[in-house]
């Protein structure tokens, strides 16, 4: 008997150990995800001064086919068009967007990057460090649309978290 009460107090003190660190676990990732806004919109704060654009794209299938009527040339097109129209493009602008495609047979894949320029205190030398990435995915069905509108909405979502990021310095710009 004796046995039996000391398992079931073990199992629960193990038990009760066990849901105390999730619980302080569960805690902890929550104050993290809540950080996540301002360390975003940190990260991305530049002065609201322009970004040049970096774009690659491969569409090729097995027998290395082109696979969908798309150039790189209409990638870019697309999202300087967007960085333009919001007044943040500048060809020589040390911070980057990088745009990334890839598409094959039926399906195609994208990320897009924000590179921001830093400085090591210690060299001066710069470098860059990604301050924003989101990727997409999806069908195509053999029309380049799809993967432009996909485009389109991720550069309109960095538009608008950098935007946030930099609302007062943007203001000053107009």
């Amino acid at each position: 008997m004796n046995y039996r009460l000391n398992r079931r107090l073990k199992v629960g003190l193990a038990t009760s150990l066990a849901l105390s660190t999730l619980a302080l676990w569960l805690l902890a990732g929550n104050h993290a995800a809540a950080d996540e806004p301002s360390r975003t919109a940190s990260a991305l704060f530049t002065g609201c001064n322009p970004v040049s654009l970096r774009t690659f794209f491969h569409a090729a299938g097995e027998d290395a086919a082109p696979v969908i009527e798309l150039t790189t040339a209409d990638i870019e097109t697309a999202a300087e068009s967007r960085l333009r129209a919001a007044t943040l493009f500048d060809r020589d602008a040390p911070d980057v967007l990088n745009v990334r495609v890839i598409a094959n047979e039926a399906s195609f894949n994208m990320t897009v990057v924000f590179l921001k320029v830093i400085y090591d205190p210690r060299s001066s030398e710069p470098g860059s460090s990604s301050a924003w990435i989101r990727s997409a995915e999806g069908a195509h069905f053999g029309e380049a649309g799809h993967i432009l509108d996909a485009l389109a909405g991720l550069v309109h979502g960095f538009l608008v978290d950098f935007i946030d990021a930099n609302e007062h310095a943007c203001d000053q710009r107009t």
